[in-house]
């Protein structure tokens, strides 16, 4: 009876794997899943904040890019010049519509608003219809810095010109190197700066910038 009872059990068929033969057991995940992550793998962070006129952008310091210079200079602070909130702008050396050379370095001790673009760019055409104005009663000067001129080739003289003329602001400035457009423009979108009586930047908006936006600004200097 004993030798029958082995002899059964030998011919029942293998009782086959719930999972698969020989695979093995993953463990689940011990991440606590609260970070998003993007295509390549890193965490997703919120970038930046936007102001409520007109698509103004008020940019970190920590996201700005910055120009240093090993050149001595006669302005405080300009030794470690930087392009981003809170340092004292590197020089911006240009030429105005007249024909003569220009740099911000010039302008210490007035307080700045320095807008650089294309002509053809609307943002930068509508904030020069005001621009002058609003600076001059502020006890601010205003800029105008044309990188291309209305057909997209680089601005000219003539470009200048007649910016001056049609929106009163002197100087219209041309000239910009491409190491200082890098440095001063994000992209092709218009930056405007405000820089204090010591060339510290102290305000940056990309696109169009409003007026009351603008006033807000300088009286806050």
């Amino acid at each position: 009876m004993y030798a029958l009872l082995l002899l059964s059990l030998a011919c029942m068929p293998e009782r086959e794997q719930p999972f698969g033969a020989g695979g093995d057991r993953i463990s689940p995940s011990s991440g606590s899943g609260d970070a998003d992550t993007d295509a390549d793998g890193d965490a997703d962070t919120d970038t930046g904040d936007t102001d409520d006129s007109g698509g103004d952008a008020d940019t970190d310091a920590d996201a700005d890019s910055d120009t240093d210079t090993d050149a001595d200079s006669d302005i405080p602070g300009g030794d470690d010049c930087a392009i981003g909130l809170g340092q004292i702008a590197c020089d911006l050396p240009a030429t105005d519509q007249t024909g003569a050379p220009w740099t911000l370095w010039s302008t210490y001790g007035t307080p700045m608003v320095i807008s650089v673009g294309h002509a053809y760019d609307s943002d930068l055409q509508q904030s020069s219809e005001w621009m002058a104005e609003t600076t001059g009663a502020r006890g601010a000067g205003a800029a105008v810095i044309l990188v291309n001129g209305p057909l997209t080739t680089p601005a000219s003289g003539v470009d200048a010109t007649e910016w001056a003329t049609t929106y009163g602001i002197s100087p219209v400035l041309f000239g910009m190197s491409a190491a200082d457009r890098s440095a001063w423009m994000i992209g092709e979108q218009t930056a405007t700066y405000v820089l204090d009586k010591d060339l510290r930047i102290t305000w940056i908006g990309y696109g169009y910038v409003g007026q009351e936006k603008l006033d807000d600004k300088l009286k806050a200097l």
